[in-house]
Formats: C-alpha cells, sequence, structure tokens
C-alpha cells in the first residue's frame, strides 16, 4: 500500500469450464466500481497492481473471472464479495518554527515542532543564516521521533549583535517517492538578533566625544587589545541607519598610534550592529557592487592612525567607519593630505582629540542628495546608497598642569564640499578652514563638550591653522605610549 497505489489479491476455485480471464474491478464507492484492471494469467491465486489512486482514499474492490459454460456455451463472469482498502496519506508534516531562546551576544536556542506526520521521521533540525547571508548552515538531532512533538537546537559561535533568521524541517519517509524527504515550514522564517558585545558609551570624560543627543541609531565603541594597546580605547562612532554611514567618528591620537606594523585589516562587517544595517561592502567595494569606479571605501578613523596595533587597525575596516569618498582627486589628494596633516602634529603634542564624519545636508539645508545604485547581479545593501555632501574634521589640543586638569585648549575645524579638487588645491586654503563653532551650527553636533566651560567657547572660535600648529602651550609627549588621555 501507498499513498498512489495498492496491489489486489483474488483467489478462485471449483471451476468447471475454462477461465479465460482473472482480475479486478474497482472503485470508490462499493455500488459503483467502473475502474477494471486485468491481472496476468488465469491461475490462482492471482494479483494486480493498481496506480494512480488518490492518497489518504477508500476504495472498494472485488475480484473477478471469467469461466466458459458449457451448458449455455457463453463466457461468463463470477465475483467475489467486495472488500476495501485505504490509501496512505502523502508525507505530510506540518512544520512550525517557534521563536528562538536563550539569545547571548554568540549563541541561541533555536525552537519549532511538527505534527500530522504520516511517514517514519527520520531527523529534525533548523537552518539559519544572518539575515545578510545568501548561504544557509545547518544544525540537525539526527533523531527519530513519532508522528508530532516539538524540538529545539542550541547553536553557538554567532556574531554578537547581528540578526540571524532560521526554519525548522523534519526529514519524514515518503511512500509516494520511496525516500526521505525534508519538510519545512512554509511560513516566513522567524529572526533573532544576538546580544551585543560593546560596553555602553558614555560621553564624560573623553574629551574627543560629542554630546549625544538622544536621537541617535546606534552609538558604539572599540577598545584596542594586546601588549601595546592595553586597554586603551581606539575610536567611538555614531551610526545612522539611514544614511548607512557613521555622522561622526571620535578618537584620540598620540604619535605611538601612528608607527607599527599593525595595519593591511580585512573588511568586515562591524559585530556590534545587524549585518542588513550595513553596507555590503566587506568582500567588494563601491565600484563593483555599485557601478561606480570613482569611489572609494574611505575610512572615517584612518588605518594609518592606528598602525601600532592589530586589532585596532582592523577595526578601522569595519563597514561602519566607511564613507563612499570620490577617490582620485579627493579621498586620495586633499583629504588623504590633510589627514597626513593631522598625524604630524602628534611629533609635538600629547594627544590631538579628533572628530570627523560626513554631512548630507546643513542643519535646515535643502541641498539635494545623490545616490549609488546597486549594479544587477550584486547584492548590494541597500540598492540606492546615499552620497555625502560634504565631509568635516575638528581637531582639539589641550594644555595639563601636573595633576593632569585642563587650563588651556586650542581647536580647529575643516569642511569640504564632497567634489573633485584640482591638484593644486589645499586643505589648508582658507575656504576649508572654519571654528568649531561654525561646524556645530552646520551639523548640529555640540563638539568638545567635555571642555571646562570657561574654556569651550573661546577654543571654538578659532580659525587658524598656522595658530593651532604652533600652540606653545601643549605638552610634549607623556613617558606612556598613548599619551595623557
Amino acid at each position: 500500500m501507498s499513498s498512489g497505489g495498492a496491489t489486489l489479491q483474488g483467489s478462485f476455485s471449483g471451476e468447471t469450464g475454462t477461465i479465460s480471464e482473472v482480475g479486478f474491478v474497482y472503485g470508490l464507492y462499493s455500488t459503483n466500481l467502473n475502474n477494471t484492471a486485468v491481472a496476468s494469467g488465469t491461475s490462482s491465486p492471482f494479483t494486480k497492481a493498481i496506480s494512480g489512486l488518490n492518497s489518504n482514499t477508500t476504495y472498494y474492490y472485488k475480484a473477478y473471472v471469467k469461466e466458459y459454460n458449457q451448458s449455455t456455451s457463453s463466457v461468463e463472469t463470477r465475483y467475489g464479495d467486495v472488500a476495501n482498502f485505504t490509501t496512505k496519506a502523502v508525507a505530510t508534516a506540518t512544520v512550525t518554527t517557534s521563536e528562538a531562546t536563550n539569545i547571548t551576544s554568540a549563541s541561541a536556542k533555536l525552537n519549532g515542532s511538527f505534527s500530522g506526520a504520516t511517514g517514519e521521521i527520520y531527523d529534525r533540525g533548523f537552518k539559519y543564516k544572518r539575515t545578510i547571508d545568501n548561504t544557509w548552515s545547518t544544525v540537525g538531532l539526527n533523531s527519530t521521533t513519532g508522528t508530532s512533538g516539538s524540538f529545539s537546537a542550541t547553536i553557538s559561535s554567532l556574531h554578537p549583535n547581528t540578526e540571524y533568521m532560521f526554519l525548522a524541517y523534519v526529514t519524514e519517509w515518503n511512500e509516494n517517492s520511496g525516500q526521505y524527504e525534508d519538510r519545512w515550514d512554509t511560513g516566513n522564517a522567524l529572526t533573532f538578533t544576538t546580544s551585543g558585545s560593546s560596553a555602553p558609551v558614555t560621553t564624560t570624560g573623553w574629551l574627543e566625544l560629542p554630546a549625544l543627543t538622544g536621537s541617535e541609531n546606534f552609538v558604539g565603541k572599540f577598545y584596542g587589545s594586546g601588549s601595546t594597546a592595553g586597554t586603551n580605547r581606539n575610536y567611538s562612532y555614531n551610526y545612522s541607519y539611514t544614511y548607512y554611514a557613521s555622522m561622526w567618528v571620535a578618537y584620540p591620537l598620540t604619535a605611538a598610534h601612528t608607527t607599527g606594523n599593525g595595519g593591511d585589516g580585512n573588511w568586515d562587517y562591524n559585530p556590534n550592529i545587524p549585518t542588513n544595517r550595513q553596507v555590503s561592502i566587506t568582500s567588494k567595494s563601491y565600484p563593483t557592487i555599485y557601478g561606480a569606479s570613482a569611489y572609494s571605501r574611505g575610512h572615517q578613523c584612518p588605518n594609518a592612525s592606528r598602525l601600532s596595533n592589530e586589532q585596532m587597525n582592523d577595526q578601522t575596516y569595519y563597514a561602519t567607519n566607511q564613507t563612499p569618498q570620490l577617490q582620485n582627486k579627493f579621498n586620495a589628494s586633499v583629504w588623504s593630505a590633510l589627514e597626513g596633516a593631522v598625524r604630524n602634529l602628534t611629533s609635538s603634542a600629547d594627544t590631538v582629540y579628533v572628530v570627523t564624519g560626513p554631512a548630507y545636508r546643513k542643519v535646515n539645508g535643502s541641498e539635494t542628495i545623490n545616490y549609488l545604485t546597486g549594479a544587477s547581479g550584486q547584492n548590494a545593501n541597500p540598492s540606492s546608497l546615499p552620497i555625502p555632501n560634504y565631509y568635516w574634521k575638528a581637531l582639539l589640543k589641550v594644555e595639563r598642569n601636573s595633576a593632569g586638569a585642563i587650563i588651556g585648549a586650542n581647536s580647529i575645524a575643516f569642511w569640504f564640499d564632497h567634489r573633485e579638487y584640482a591638484s593644486t588645491e589645499r586643505y589648508y586654503d582658507s575656504e576649508h578652514i572654519i571654528s568649531v563653532n561654525k561646524l556645530e551650527e552646520w551639523t548640529g553636533f555640540d563638539l568638545f563638550h567635555n571642555l571646562p566651560d570657561d574654556l569651550e567657547e573661546t577654543v571654538e572660535s578659532n580659525t587658524s591653522w598656522s595658530g593651532f600648529q604652533s600652540s606653545s602651550n601643549i605638552n610634549s609627549v607623556k613617558g606612556n605610549n598613548w599619551g595623557s588621555f
């Protein structure tokens, strides 16, 4: 017996004439056996396999023989009693995916159930993946069970603060096909997000951190590790889900950060943010994904400003630290020159505090925002990526007394239209240098708000680059490798 067929059996005895045919009549009703299946041969017992039946359905049948009656010189049909059988149901276990539980930064318990199985259950399990990925992973329980039940599996080695999706399945024997087949939950996959691993960001003390407004999508920070970096901070960032970019990145910079062999990091996703919230530029750049060869993955915290430690350098290659920058006549020219000049400041200063970011519109502005469109056939996320209209950078140096208290400071800011510049353009040209006060007016950020109140307003009005460079009241580098943060 199967879901679509059956083998009928019959026999006869006591015949007095010649048997010319044996077989069966069958149908859906005992009073209407309108299908005939002729068996091979004319001997008893006899069988006949029939197919094309409906699954999980009762059929009625009776055997017959055709015998020659010498008295009437004719062939007469003799029938047996009516019998019945029911075909098997097609293997149709109903599978349900349930919400994940026991979620941590690296693991989760996946839950599911099934019912209505008619075939043997060989296995149960789940397929899962990061929402942004194309390839699924599978975790199976490799165990059998009855016709229904609940099951779960714990998966590990997950990325922190990352969205995953998953589906439950069972492997059931299908009598119709004669093989084991996977039955999946036919509904939508469920999702869960692992917990984050970064410490909460506070604005107290760290001079480079802007004040938080409360409207941020995600504010995070990274620390270095290893014998050189210890537990010192790397950089902080204010990430926007709307623009797929950090609206500011802030970091301290000393001479020790800029020397070493910790460079050549690998492009990767920020582990603290769901990958579907990040630009898919970890294996392919803007040119191949977005068909825009003029744009590069422009670091906000430059990798060249984090050469002293491999982990800190790797963290500058996260997608959340990149923005699409015009390459040849912006990122590789005037902007690169500015970044180099900032690093050069550390030869005569204890610590330079840096805040940098893109801008799409000035506060209350109505500038047109252009987009990079994902190339056909590429897994571009998002399909339309906003291009910044401006880039900016703010710098701060401070003087401390012997007790570490701030007794003096100086600041400067830079503002650039995001366009291609002639080779004669200089980052220190007057049109690019503005005060921190003006930068705050255009961006809406409160920068360097942890400065003493009596210094902040005066410090943030400076527009002299030469004066900032030559500030004589800035301490030299201290005995430790990281300056006095």
